[in-house]
């Protein structure tokens, strides 16, 4: 049996992701399963005593498809971002340390200022550079703290933001780093999906903030970092998920076809 499941949160009603359908029957599964378990204080039977009403209902498989954008397609999406405006300079800002950094929307849009740390890293030539990480909680991780190097781009980018919105001399380290024009409110991580979606709609791309972090992974490997490299940024626990991952968005390179080419050329 399929189930439709309508959203009251969309002003338009369509089908669900697979994923997002999937999530809401494992929850209504959970409680009844813990209803089932559960016996009242004073009760001798079990909150619920019938059969579970999700068991009739088929899951469906949702596609394993991460998307990452080409070089090409990132510059596009960039271009269409005001330099003119404070609500550009901040999109460009948020979106600039979730590309560089590869974390996840909540990872970006919780960002206080005190989680922009500096510290130093070796330099390769026996001294020190100056360097500054972002410290985040990872998924599943609330409690750990995790640290990811900011590179300058994203950290330009930051500076100038702050810059901009006259936030620069009075930020205190408590304050979100991404606010509300009117710097009442933080950022939210609803409201930067949907700042994303609006440039990608500009550049004429589908993408989402878990696109860049696709991108991110892609355009590094591209540039020769390693799987081992890209399996550190992206904090999977097995080398495995990440080979999968990239194959995923770049595709397998067929180094076999050559030994057939010269002996099949005719086909």
């Amino acid at each position: 049996m399929r189930v439709h499941f309508p959203d009251p949160h969309r002003t338009t009603q369509g089908e669900l992701a697979i994923a997002t359908q999937n999530q809401r029957v494992a929850a209504v599964a959970s409680f009844y399963r813990f209803a089932s378990s559960y016996i009242p204080e004073g009760e001798a039977e079990p909150l619920w005593q019938r059969a579970n009403p999700t068991m009739g209902i088929a899951r469906g498989k949702a596609e394993m498809s991460p998307k990452g954008l080409t070089f090409e397609e990132l510059k596009k999406l960039f271009s269409v971002i005001p330099t003119t405006s404070e609500i550009g300079i901040r999109d460009r800002a948020a979106l600039a340390l979730a590309f560089w950094t590869a974390r996840r929307r909540s990872e970006v849009s919780g960002i206080l200022y005190k989680d922009i740390i500096e510290t130093s890293f070796p330099d390769g030539h026996g001294g020190m550079r100056k360097a500054y990480v972002l410290a985040f909680r990872g998924k599943g991780k609330k409690s750990e703290i995790d640290h990811q190097e900011i590179p300058q781009p994203a950290l330009d980018c930051v500076t100038w933001y702050l810059l901009a919105s006259g936030r620069s001399e009075t930020i205190k380290p408590e304050d979100p780093l991404f606010t509300s024009i009117d710097g009442k409110r933080p950022l939210s991580a609803s409201t930067l999906a949907k700042r994303i979606r609006h440039y990608g709609e500009l550049a004429g791309l589908r993408v989402s903030l878990h696109t860049l972090r696709h991108s991110s992974a892609r355009a590094r490997f591209e540039s020769g970092a390693s799987v081992r490299d890209v399996q550190q940024l992206l904090r999977h626990s097995s080398i495995a998920t990440t080979d999968i991952y990239l194959r995923t968005l770049i595709g397998v390179e067929d180094k076999t076809a050559k030994l057939l080419e010269s002996r099949l050329d005719d086909l």
